[in-house]
């Protein structure tokens, strides 16, 4: 379970990292092409994201990808 957490916390410390420099509305790579250049699992990279999400740092348009919000 910790190898879990800590791989979770580091793909989200990573995306955090992307899109703290990042325009808004910018568009993310693939969530396969992020778990394979993060050398993690796809699942654990989706989760990541759908949390990030949940907390309003991106947002998703179905079969479109995933962008970075707006920041207030």
């Amino acid at each position: 379970m910790s190898g879990f957490v800590h791989k979770y916390l580091y793909a989200e410390d990573r995306i955090k990292d992307f899109i703290r420099y990042a325009d808004i509305d910018t568009k993310l790579d693939g969530e396969r092409v992020l778990a394979k250049e993060l050398g993690i699992s796809y699942m654990t990279l989706r989760r990541a994201v759908d949390k990030l999400v949940a907390d309003g740092v991106l947002y998703k348009i179905p079969r479109k990808g995933t962008y970075v919000a707006n920041r207030k």
